[in-house]
């Protein structure tokens, strides 16, 4: 018995890696723009690079459209999620997991709705350790956005507008004390904050938008982190092991 104990404590300790957290490698300061009236938008953020990330996320927020249409890197679809308001507001997300390129231009499109001028703010990001969305939620109101990351060491974004008209923007009460505003934006008639941040330990959390008189629409999506696969002598613990198992039959 003794024999069969020590390579089952070496092969328990070989298999106990933890998780590779969801780190940041690069970030823009988040921009504005707008059309003329009645006219579409297409973003292009030039040479965006991962940095060694494996991941791109684009946030999106803007008045007088009702959704991303598409959002690119590199020539390769991102998959996009629109938050719409039903009326003229939208707070989106784009996000694209393993590309097929490491650098290359970042494009959004987004069309307009109300015959208007298009208000808009955006802002890029790339990861490094993402496995898969873990959780996403949005809202029309001021109130709670909830989301579970089942791993350590995941990610979180977050995306809000409101209709202010030059007013202060959005404001951000966090349960997940690593999550931070990156950057507020006011352009025009609406308002946009962005935030994101670590999920350092796996669990359950809420994060409260509010946007003065009220929040237009809010959104999140949340990442978790890649579960390293069992080492070389992890592998190697186990086969040992059952040579010893073989052997005592």
């Amino acid at each position: 018995m003794k024999n069969i104990l020590l390579p089952l404590a070496v092969t328990g300790l070989a298999l106990g890696s933890a998780n590779a957290a969801i780190t940041l490698t690069d970030s823009m300061a988040a921009a504005s723009a707008r059309t003329n009236n009645g006219d579409d938008v297409t973003i292009t953020v030039s040479g965006w690079g991962l940095d060694g990330g494996n991941a791109v996320v684009a946030l999106f927020g803007a008045e007088n459209s009702d959704g991303v249409t598409s959002a690119t890197f590199g020539g390769q679809s991102m998959t996009v999620v629109n938050n719409f308001d039903g009326d003229k507001f939208i707070s989106s997300y784009a996000y694209l997991i393993n590309p097929i390129a490491s650098t290359g231009d970042v494009v959004i499109n987004a069309n307009e709705n109300m015959g208007a001028r298009l208000s808009n703010a955006y802002a890029v990001f790339s990861l490094a350790n993402v496995a898969a969305v873990a959780d996403s939620d949005a809202r029309t109101s001021n109130g709670s956005l909830g989301y579970t990351t089942p791993t350590d060491g995941g990610y979180v974004f977050v995306a809000g507008v409101n209709n202010d008209y030059n007013g202060p923007a959005p404001t951000l009460t966090a349960t997940n004390a690593d999550l931070t505003i990156f950057s507020a934006a006011v352009d025009g008639n609406q308002s946009t904050i962005f935030a994101h941040g670590d999920v350092a330990t796996a669990g359950t959390f809420s994060e409260t938008l509010s946007g003065g008189t009220a929040l237009e629409a809010g959104s999140l999506v949340a990442f978790e982190a890649v579960v390293p696969e069992p080492s070389t002598t992890a592998l190697l613990g186990l086969g040992g092991l059952a040579l010893i198992l073989r052997r005592r039959k």
